[in-house]
C-alpha cells in the first residue's frame, strides 16, 4: 500500500481539525501533520489535542521553528507529547519562515551573517541529546546550556524530520535527521524531482537513507474548474505566486512572466481579489494537485516518481472530498 500522510494549517478550529484526524485514522492514512502558522494558532496545542482524540495515526509537527522555540522547550515539549501520545509523535523542525521571522525583530538576510543553518544544526543537536536522556553542557554560536538534561525521558527514539526547501539544509538533513519534508506545499514536480535529488546523492555518500516526505496542496471538485477557483482563494498560494515563487518555475507550463504581471501589481496594492483573479489556471495546476478525483490521484503519482516517499496533502476547499479522494481505505 502507498504511503499517504494529511497535513494542516492552522486556520481551522481545534475541533474541525480534530475530526479531520479521526476521519484520517479511519481511512487509513499513515499521519497526520500540523505547523506554526503565524499568526494563527498553535501547532503544539493541536498536537496535544489531536493525541488525546486518536490511538494509532502517527502524528507530527512540519514544523515548529528555531526561533520561537528554544531547543529545551522543544524536547520537553515534545517528549510530553509523545507521552500523550503513547509513541506516535514526529518532531518536524525548521529555521522558521517569512515573512513573520523579521516584524519579531530577527534577521533573514543575508545567510552568511544570519547561518540559519548552523542555528538549526544546533537546536536539533541539545534536542536529540536531551530527547537520549543525556545531561548536558554546550557552547555554541547561538545557544548555551549547561548541566541540564530531561527530568522525565521518552522511552523511544523520537525521529526529527527538518522541513526545508532550501537545498542546502535538505542536504545536511541526510546527518542529522531521520527524514526531510520538501516544499510548503507548492512547488512543480520537477522542482521536488531536483530537491530529492540532492537528497538522494547525500544519502549514497553518507551511506545513510532518511525519509522523503512532501507537502503537496490539493483542491478536489468533481469539476476542475471548481477545484481551481477554490484554490485561487487561498491567500498562501496568491502570496506564493505573486511574492515567492519566480517566474521560470511557471515557463515549462504555458505560463510567462508577463501573465503574473497583474497578479504581483494587485498583491502589492493588497487587493486579494483582484490577485487571485489574475491568476492563470495553469499557474494553480502547475505547483498544486487541483482538478477532479481522477486527475489529481493521476497527479500525486508524478510526485511519487519525483522521489516523494510520503506525500503529506494539504487540502483547500472542500477537504472532506479532498480526505476521501486519497484515502488508502475506500
Amino acid at each position: 500500500m502507498n504511503r499517504i500522510a494529511l497535513g494542516f494549517n492552522l486556520t481551522a478550529p481545534i475541533e474541525a481539525t480534530i475530526n479531520y484526524a479521526q476521519k484520517a485514522e479511519e481511512l487509513g492514512y499513515e499521519s497526520f501533520w500540523v505547523h506554526d502558522s503565524y499568526f494563527f494558532r498553535d501547532a503544539v496545542s493541536y498536537l496535544s489535542g489531536i493525541a488525546l482524540h486518536t490511538k494509532q495515526i502517527k502524528l507530527g509537527s512540519a514544523c515548529v521553528n528555531t526561533v520561537t522555540r528554544h531547543p529545551m522547550l522543544t524536547a520537553m515539549t515534545f517528549a510530553t507529547l509523545d507521552e500523550i501520545s503513547h509513541q506516535r509523535m514526529i518532531l518536524g523542525i525548521g529555521l522558521g519562515g517569512f515573512p513573520w521571522i523579521p516584524k519579531l525583530g530577527y534577521k533573514l538576510f543575508p545567510f552568511n551573517e544570519t547561518k540559519p543553518k548552523l542555528r538549526l544544526k544546533e537546536s536539533i543537536h541539545i534536542i536529540r541529546a536531551l530527547l537520549h536522556g543525556d545531561n548536558l553542557n554546550f557552547k555554541g554560536q547561538f545557544y548555551t546550556v549547561e548541566d541540564i538534561g530531561l527530568q522525565v525521558v521518552p522511552k523511544r527514539e523520537i525521529p526529527i524530520y527538518i522541513a526545508s526547501w532550501g537545498q542546502e539544509t535538505l542536504k545536511m538533513a541526510v546527518g542529522i535527521a531521520e527524514g526531510v519534508v520538501i516544499s510548503p506545499g507548492v512547488n512543480t514536480v520537477e522542482w521536488v524531482r531536483n530537491m530529492n535529488r540532492h537528497v538522494e546523492e547525500c544519502e549514497e555518500k553518507q551511506g545513510r537513507k532518511i525519509d522523503h516526505a512532501s507537502y503537496i496542496l490539493c483542491s478536489v471538485a468533481d469539476k476542475q474548474e471548481d477545484a481551481v477557483s477554490a484554490m485561487k482563494k487561498y491567500p498562501f498560494i496568491i502570496y506564493q505566486i505573486a511574492d515567492v515563487l519566480k517566474p521560470e518555475v511557471f515557463k515549462p507550463y504555458g505560463v510567462s512572466e508577463e501573465h503574473l504581471h497583474a497578479v504581483r501589481e494587485a498583491w502589492r496594492k493588497h487587493d486579494m481579489a483582484a490577485a487571485a483573479a489574475a491568476i492563470p489556471d495553469e499557474a494553480i495546476t502547475a505547483v498544486t494537485l487541483t482538478g477532479s478525483p481522477d486527475q489529481v490521484l493521476d497527479g500525486l503519482e508524478y510526485y511519487r516518481k519525483a522521489g516523494v516517499e510520503l506525500p503529506i496533502i494539504t487540502p483547500i476547499g472542500d477537504v472532506p472530498k479532498a480526505i476521501q479522494t486519497f484515502a488508502p481505505k475506500q
